[in-house]
């Protein structure tokens, strides 16, 4: 991970501007395998020091340094994605037999209908019997 930036003090607000790179081990919510994200953030931060009037944007701090380790983990995970893909068209994993389709076929009937649309599959085949 890298963090770059740049802190300017004005009137009593230290306003940090720092850009973010990171690679992210993530785990593929259709394959369940590993991959790597790459991370780009660019972020702006204005801080008062505490006892001084602030607004909504800007943030507290107390002391002589300001520890931005959990402000740059924040923006990372804002980044991260809420269903991660390795690829965008990855075939995920056999409902049968659990097998990754993304390394092979596994040979397995796929047509199973969900119980719910049941029903509907009856109505056809009587419509399809009746013609």
């Amino acid at each position: 991970m890298s963090v770059r930036g740049n802190a300017v003090n004005y009137a009593g607000k230290i306003e940090i501007e720092f850009e973010v790179s990171a690679k992210v081990m993530l785990m593929c919510s259709r394959c369940i395998e590993n991959y790597v994200e790459d991370i780009n953030i660019s972020s702006n931060h204005i801080f008062v020091k505490e006892g001084f009037q602030t607004d909504e944007e800007q943030e507290i701090y107390n002391g002589d340094e300001i520890d931005l380790t959990e402000i740059v983990l924040n923006e990372i995970a804002a980044e991260l994605p809420m269903k991660p893909l390795c690829t965008t068209d990855c075939k995920g994993l056999c409902s049968v037999c659990g097998k990754n389709k993304n390394q092979a076929e596994c040979g397995c009937k796929a047509d199973e209908i969900d119980s719910r649309l049941q029903v509907l599959q009856k109505l056809l085949e009587d419509k399809q019997g009746g013609v």
